[in-house]
């Protein structure tokens, strides 16, 4: 998927925290949320509603998925 600036998309659910997340686990606040994508950077994605927080494009989703299905 390419995420493009501005967009909104899904933070995935994971059923164990990624190892490259923070260690606070401040970002697991996040799965399942819509975000807006504020910067891309190679794989270095930032939204807005975290600006201090570095994510991975394998973080995100389609924000019409609905993991609880």
């Amino acid at each position: 998927m390419e995420l493009k600036i501005g967009k909104k998309y899904r933070v995935k659910h994971f059923a164990e925290i990624p190892d490259e997340w923070d260690e606070d686990y401040y970002m697991a606040n996040f799965m399942g949320k819509i975000v807006t994508i504020s910067s891309i950077n190679d794989n270095r994605i930032r939204v807005e509603e975290a600006p201090g927080w570095v994510w991975s494009v394998a973080d995100f989703e389609s924000a019409e998925t609905d993991w609880d299905e």
